[in-house]
């Protein structure tokens, strides 16, 4: 992390931080190799979280994340603070540079992702929920004004910071549209297990119609044998009455017997009716489920075609891009001549200078020398 400067009380920094996810540090000390969860990450430095602090002095630095490439640099620790450890990077090339825009950029894009669904439209229980963009993920503010009259410098100035946002923009993109397909694989996966609990559902339902049946049609049997039964009790009963008082209570006591046993049947048959209206209430929310998930996902197709037309034009972007890369190298060949001519012509011009004073001085020397000869020739004029 770079040192804060401090101005007027408050505490400002060089550098703009993000917060990073699924981004790890591989540093190398004279302990070995140790991993850390990066916390934020910027330009100029990071907040690192483990087991303990890296030793003190240089260190070698790999910084990873999913989808990315690793980016390897220097820093040391700067402080540590009982929120994490603070590393500073040391000054980096210009090709380092550009991959820590990249790998910040990338992880800002995944920040920005959009949230899930409202709780109305939930996704079933155990499956991600479903993420909607409401915004352009290729939007990357107004591009900067270019110059009017300005120099070459400038002008390559505003055009390393046009393809510099180009390729942020294009970055978000490819983010975003890796996060749509693995969420559409996810949902294709949803969809087939709410189809197999529905296709479970709706066998449980067939099953239990069929065991009602069954059941019904027990119950219907035993019924009419309990009749019977009673119907030839009866008889009996008529023909033993007048001799057997023990006769008819044991068959009053049969009847007790089957009125209870019809009492469980029925509630037997009861029961089995409820449990087949659960399942019949299960399979109606099954099936609706997969309606909405069958919605989800033909909304991230059209999302995902939408998304490979941004990535053409994105592309298209980058080839008119590249030729004016290509123009502006042709031009700036011209340009580097005139430089080498005028530092030629400056040098040159040294010379002939340093001629001049070195004549000036010799002409100054033949004056003084004359000067002399006729200070000497007067006195013998004087004398003739």
């Amino acid at each position: 992390m770079s040192d804060p400067e401090k101005e007027g009380g408050r505490t400002r920094r060089k550098h703009r931080r993000v917060t990073a996810r699924e981004v790890t540090a591989d540093v190398q000390g004279r302990g070995g190799v140790t991993s850390y969860t990066v916390q934020n990450i910027s330009t100029g430095g990071m907040l690192l979280t483990g087991a303990r602090a890296p030793a003190r002095g240089t260190l070698e630095i790999t910084l990873r994340q999913s989808g990315t490439r690793s980016v390897q640099l220097t820093g040391h620790v700067v402080h540590e603070l009982p929120e994490g450890i603070g590393v500073a990077f040391e000054p980096m090339s210009t090709a380092v540079a550009e991959a820590m825009e990249k790998l910040i950029a990338s992880v800002d894009a995944r920040n920005n992702q959009p949230p899930p669904l409202p709780p109305g439209r939930a996704s079933a229980p155990g499956s991600p929920a479903v993420l909607r963009s409401t915004e352009d993920p290729f939007a990357s503010g107004p591009d900067p004004r270019p110059p009017r009259l300005g120099s070459p410098d400038e002008r390559s100035e505003y055009l390393r910071i046009l393809v510099k946002k180009r390729d942020e923009a294009i970055q978000k993109g490819r983010t975003m549209y890796e996060a749509v397909l693995a969420e559409a694989d996810q949902l294709r996966a949803d969809a087939a297990k709410l189809k197999s609990k529905l296709d479970a559902a709706l066998g449980q339902v067939v099953l239990g119609e069929a065991a009602l049946a069954a059941s019904r049609t027990a119950v219907e049997k035993e019924a009419a044998a309990r009749q019977l039964e009673r119907a030839e009790d009866a008889a009996a009963l008529k023909l033993e009455r007048a001799t057997s008082t023990e006769m008819l209570e044991q068959e009053q006591r049969r009847t007790l017997e089957a009125i209870a046993a019809v009492a469980g049947l029925e509630a037997k048959l009861r029961r089995f009716e409820n449990e087949a209206a659960h399942a019949r209430a299960d399979a109606e929310a099954a099936r609706k489920e997969a309606n909405d998930v069958v919605a989800d996902t033909a909304a991230l197709r059209r999302s995902r075609e939408e998304l490979v037309a941004a990535n053409r034009k994105a592309m298209e972007a980058q080839t008119a891009l590249n030729k004016e890369r290509a123009i502006r190298s042709a031009a700036e060949a011209p340009i580097a001549e005139a430089r080498a001519a005028q530092q030629a012509a400056e040098a040159e011009t040294k010379k002939v200078t340093a001629e001049l004073a070195r004549l000036k001085a010799k002409l100054i020397t033949a004056e003084n020398a004359l000067e002399r000869s006729a200070t000497r020739k007067q006195p013998d004029l004087h004398r003739r």
